[in-house]
């Protein structure tokens, strides 16, 4: 069958007419067991271009060999209810314009080497140009570039836009096309059966089988399953037809045993004979490319190893007959033959391939050929699986001294195949599973394959992009310095720290801030930005703090079916309106040391959208932790050093990463912790828990209700701020033995979908945080501890002490357009009476609502700033001394609240 596309198809071979891939018309392959019997039809009175039939149907004759005749027959299009309508080419060019050049470009460096179905950039090119070719293919080739195009910026932004509708297009595409088969469709769905999937990261994600069974099915109705080598048309075309047929059989069998599946395709129902280079030989074609041909020599042998894939499956792994079915010795004399089969690929070019090869192609991208390694290895480990099955619970020894298991297995996948050396495209069903891991363990080795020698979790392979996209080539080599400097440097904090001991937190009177015109002093102020915390004594009386302590406990004894954790003995409760609650979000002298500590915080111009004079209240819960014996440890209430607001989101999200920029080009020595350009605009939660803090906090904090030592159940900091910050954000580049890595997918205490950032001495030995990790000082009732968004702090393990460690969390939440949207949440929270949208999906009992002395009630608020954080009256425009950025931050919060501007406010 002619590909209209390809202009390659040469003329010199004597070919008739080929009608079975004509604009408008889809043609099928006649079955020699079908209803048009092949050996009826060749009675019918063909014309000169070996046709016969009218516009509705046509039958063509390919082969006229009396013992194996070949036909298909062609239908009008309209005939088939196609909806050609739906997603056409200009919906994929509105995704990928002006960049379709560029893809095609990623497309020919990454893909096509390690899966030759499609031709020459220029036939592609041509098609795309023509509009002959399928929406469907042309979104699948997009598509599959889009998973390389994370080192340019500009096409990353573009894939992260255009990646799911181009997919969904190419996938709804596809569909209708199974109505008009055609080999370009097939092409589709194997390039797409090919892309990662975005969500699921299981292969049996919903639908992904039954595409190949349509996939399978399109390749049999377009006749490739039937060797074209004697066919009537042209060469290209049966080169094309061959490799497209194996390519089909190698992913069904492939992902059938990757699923356990049955596979669709029946080995005595095909006879296309085994690929060889010649079937390339367009690809090929002089000047010979090193590069392509050792990756189509690796192709090639795949598919050789495919065939033993299919025998290995078919001798064990059958529903009527498997394993555990038969005796050890048939066992072991299928599996014998299934090895000599497999040592056969070797003799044949395999060998070399065996050891992957790192080949660069013409854009100076690299391409590895992994596949082989994994389907030849894969099979190797498969046989020995099923001898498990056959021999039950003996183990490694008594099954390994009967059979063989290649030497070097263990060391190919523990040496070679480590994550952070794959960056090409290997084929996604020939990906290695659990069995090799479970299967090493059983071994002498005792090896666990993805994390052998890696001191944390190998994370995804996209990780090690984002590595080396955070790093410039030429920032590497002051990179490098700007480490050696900063763990010098720490080495010398974690020692002044450890001499101060709970000393290394400042501290200040509440009373001398208010006389320094509500401002810190200067000289602290400068203490506060090295450290990153303060403790402000005395902020609200002594007694009116322990009168909160006390109604807070009266409280949750009236209502004990509120939720709380340890369940068994709850300390810290899922309550958010009590009265004291409400008082202290709102109580002036609160309100006044949020705002003298929001003041430490700056923005690069004065129209910035930062009002820090002015909070959007968060709404948080109240902690009274009950005293425990000094030998136990409360596992359930103890929290181990982290940082909040993120954990991979640090390096991940481009607006949170840029408030670190001046770390990753080796200048952490010029980085401003207290900068806020960029911090509002940061995604916290890029896996969508939906667990996180919905609003940037520029400090963290809490008041103190109760007398509380330090070591007694209560907070611990590391108290430097700066270079811890700059020190977890390199760690990833050095955590393989001090040296500079950026393709090992590691960061060390960050994993996706955590929500925080774990440190640790052993991943972490820079900080010496069994130094500089100190509890802080003892505090009174109405004493405030704030600490920066970026200070690394932990819980103490246990509460030695003789009374309740109590505080009320409140942090500080300046107005910005970030915080607009948990305001209006909070109001509405307050209003009902109910639960805080980043609450909603822990664990309630009783709801607050269901309480008559509960605390939301207007006249609990005890100032207007309060009401005002709470959106319940509009903020003041026309105060004097406002910059332009908080004026308009104002107006914008008070449109958005529904009051009016008009002028000056209450």
């Amino acid at each position: 069958m002619r590909d209209d596309n390809d202009p390659s198809c040469d003329t010199a071979d004597p070919v008739p007419y080929d009608g079975t891939e004509v604009a408008g018309r889809s043609s099928l392959y006649v079955g020699t067991s079908s209803d048009q019997d092949v050996y009826l039809l060749r009675h019918l009175p063909f014309d000169e271009r070996a046709s016969f039939g009218h516009r509705n149907w046509r039958v063509w004759k390919i082969l006229a060999d009396e013992k194996t005749p070949a036909y298909f027959t062609s239908y009008p299009n309209t005939l088939l209810d196609v909806d050609s309508g739906l997603y056409d080419l200009e919906a994929v060019d509105a995704l990928v314009s002006p960049h379709q050049s560029q893809l095609l470009t990623l497309y020919y460096a990454y893909i096509h080497p390690s899966l030759p179905i499609l031709g020459s950039r220029p036939h592609l090119e041509a098609a795309i140009a023509s509009r002959t070719v399928p929406t469907s293919l042309a979104a699948a080739v997009y598509c599959s570039a889009m998973e390389f195009a994370k080192e340019t910026p500009v096409l990353q932004e573009m894939a992260e836009k255009a990646i799911q509708p181009l997919r969904d297009i190419a996938f709804a595409r596809m569909i209708l096309e199974t109505r008009t088969p055609s080999l370009q469709t097939i092409q589709a769905m194997l390039l797409y059966m090919q892309l990662p999937p975005l969500r699921v990261r299981e292969p049996n994600h919903p639908g992904f089988w039954t595409l190949t069974s349509q996939l399978v099915g399109l390749a049999q109705e377009t006749g490739l399953h039937v060797d074209p080598t004697e066919w009537n048309i042209c060469s290209v075309e049966r080169r094309k037809r061959r490799v497209l047929w194996w390519a089909v059989y190698m992913h069904d069998k492939w992902l059938a045993h990757w699923l356990g599946r049955p596979s669709h395709i029946d080995d005595r129902q095909f006879s296309v004979s085994p690929l060889g280079i010649e079937d390339f030989s367009e690809l090929l074609s002089p000047p010979v490319d090193e590069r392509l041909s050792h990756l189509v020599t690796s192709f090639v042998m795949l598919s050789r190893l495919t065939i033993c894939l299919s025998s290995v499956l078919d001798n064990f792994y059958t529903i009527r007959h498997g394993p555990s079915d038969m005796p050890p010795e048939e066992a072991l004399s299928r599996a014998s033959i299934c090895q000599q089969q497999l040592k056969g690929c070797l003799e044949q070019q395999g060998s070399v391939l065996l050891r992957p090869s790192r080949c660069i192609n013409a854009d100076q991208h690299a391409v590895k050929d992994y596949a082989f390694v994994f389907a030849y290895y894969g099979i190797a480990v498969s046989i020995q699986r099923a001898l498990f099955a056959c021999v039950g619970g003996t183990s490694y020894y008594d099954v390994g001294k009967e059979t063989f298991l290649f030497e070097d297995l263990f060391q190919v996948f523990e040496d070679l195949l480590q994550y952070q050396n794959i960056d090409g495209l290997w084929l996604s069903y020939t990906k290695s599973n659990i069995a090799i891991i479970v299967i090493g363990n059983m071994s002498p080795h005792k090896v666990e394959y993805e994390q052998a020698h890696y001191p944390c979790p190998l994370l995804e392979e996209k990780y090690s992009k984002l590595k080396q996209a955070l790093v410039k080539p030429e920032n590497r080599e002051r990179l490098v310095e700007s480490y050696q400097r900063l763990t010098k440097a720490l080495a010398v904090e974690a020692e002044r720290i450890a001499t101060l001991g709970p000393k290394a937190i400042p501290e200040i009177a509440f009373a001398d801030i208010e006389t320094n015109g509500d401002r810190l002093p200067d000289g602290l102020a400068e203490t506060v930005r090295q450290t990153g915390c303060l403790i402000i004594r005395g902020v609200v009386p002594e007694k009116q703090a322990s009168d909160w302590e006390e109604e807070l406990r009266s409280y949750t004894k009236k209502h004990p079916r509120v939720a709380g954790f340890p369940k068994h003995d709850p300390q810290n409760f899922s309550l958010f309106w009590t009265r004291p609650q409400v008082q202290i979000r709102s109580h002036p002298r609160v309100l006044k040391a949020m705002e003298a500590m929001s003041k430490l915080w700056h923005v690069s111009k004065d129209g910035a959208l930062f009002d820090m004079s002015s909070q959007a209240a968060y709404a948080d819960r109240f902690r009274i932790r009950h005293p425990s014996p000094i030998c136990f440890q409360d596992e359930e209430y103890s929290l181990n050093a982290h940082q909040d607001s993120g954990a991979i989101e640090r390096w991940e999200d481009p607006a949170y990463r840029a408030c670190y920029q001046e770390v990753f080009e080796g200048r952490w020595e010029d980085h401003d912790p207290w900068n806020a350009d960029h911090r509002s605009d940061a995604k916290t939660d890029l896996y969508a828990t939906g667990m996180s803090n919905s609003v940037f906090r520029s400090f963290q904090g809490w008041l103190s209700l109760s007398h509380t030592g330090t070591g007694e159940g209560t907070l611990r900091l590391l108290p430097e701020l700066k270079l811890t910050t700059a020190y977890q954000l390199l760690r990833p580049f050095f955590i393989l033995d001090e040296t500079f890595d950026d393709m090992t997918p590691l960061f060390p205490g960050a994993t996706p979908g955590s929500l925080q950032f774990y440190p640790t001495r052993e991943l972490h030995p820079h900080l010496a945080m069994e130094k500089s990790m100190v509890g802080i000082p003892p505090v009174r009732p109405g004493d405030y501890v704030f600490w920066h968004c970026d200070v690394v702090h932990e819980v103490d393990k246990f509460h030695p002490g003789e009374r309740d460690s109590s505080v009320v969390y409140n942090g500080c939440a300046p107005l910005c357009p970030y915080n607009l949207e948990n305001m209006m949440d909070m109001r509405r929270a307050f209003l009902e009476v109910g639960i805080p949208r980043d609450y909603v999906k822990y664990e309630h009992g009783e709801l607050e609502r269901e309480h008559a002395d509960h605390g939301a009630r207007r006249e609990n608020v005890l100032s207007l700033a309060g009401l005002r954080a709470l959106g319940l009256e509009p903020f003041d425009e026309d105060e004097e001394g406002l910059g332009s950025g908080q004026r308009e931050m104002r107006r914008m919060a008070n449109e958005r609240l529904g009051f009016f501007s008009a002028g000056a406010q209450g």
